[in-house]
């Protein structure tokens, strides 16, 4: 389900660029939040609060939340964060999500799901967190940085 795109063609084969995964969606309580949902958010945020897309890699997990019993997304960011602090980026990009998924703006009004959590890791940390300590010395050939991730941040390296 990956989509991929063709840039150009170097000695014959193709140049590619992955842009996202197809059907990449998850939802607690029927907010049916996508990758596509969350990369409008971000950009919207971005644009908010003056930060380009270069800034750092933003992924959203799922997430049982704090206190167990409200579910919600955990928004990493990933790298050398420069401007606004993680929490006022988890912020703008729970206020984007709003506007982009209705059914998501209804669940957070109505509390059946928790604001957004900002977290900041940089680059190593975030592949220990997400793929285990043995995926860091090998992660660029392997490892994809998406929009969402499709599995609980609760429960840590596959």
């Amino acid at each position: 389900d990956d989509v991929f795109e063709c840039r150009r063609l170097v000695d014959g084969l193709p140049d590619l660029r992955f842009l996202r995964r197809r059907g990449l969606a998850y939802s607690f309580t029927g907010e049916k939040l996508t990758a596509e949902h969350l990369t409008a958010a971000y950009a919207l945020a971005r644009a908010r609060l003056g930060l380009s897309s270069d800034d750092t890699h933003w992924c959203a997990f799922p997430t049982l939340g704090r206190d167990g019993a409200t579910p919600g997304y955990r928004l990493v960011r990933v790298g050398q964060a420069r401007g606004p602090a993680t929490s006022e980026v988890a912020r703008a990009v729970d206020e984007a999500l709003a506007e982009v998924n209705g059914e998501y703006r209804q669940k957070r009004q109505s509390g059946r799901l928790a604001p957004l959590e900002g977290l900041e890791l940089d680059v190593e940390r975030f592949v220990t967190a997400v793929a285990g300590p043995r995926a860091v010395g090998t992660w660029e050939n392997q490892f994809k940085f998406l929009p969402l991730s499709p599995r609980l941040w609760d429960e840590g390296p596959r």
